[in-house]
């Protein structure tokens, strides 16, 4: 399971970033509305990841 949380923190940041890349190429409010979401439902299961996989290695977060 460690391994797949690791793969999954990566794989969340990368989409936040190509989001957040795409988003800023949009050309119309809906498209930047959808990039936007987006980029930050990856970014949130990114912080997500990363508290679970703190909290097994037991650290206080």
């Amino acid at each position: 399971m460690k391994n797949i949380l690791s793969e999954l923190t990566i794989v969340c940041l990368f989409a936040a970033m190509i989001f957040a890349g795409f988003m800023g190429m949009a050309s119309t409010a809906g498209a930047e509305l959808v990039f936007g979401i987006a980029a930050l439902v990856s970014g949130v299961a990114f912080v997500v990841s990363l508290i679970v996989e703190a909290r097994k290695m037991g650290l206080k977060v």
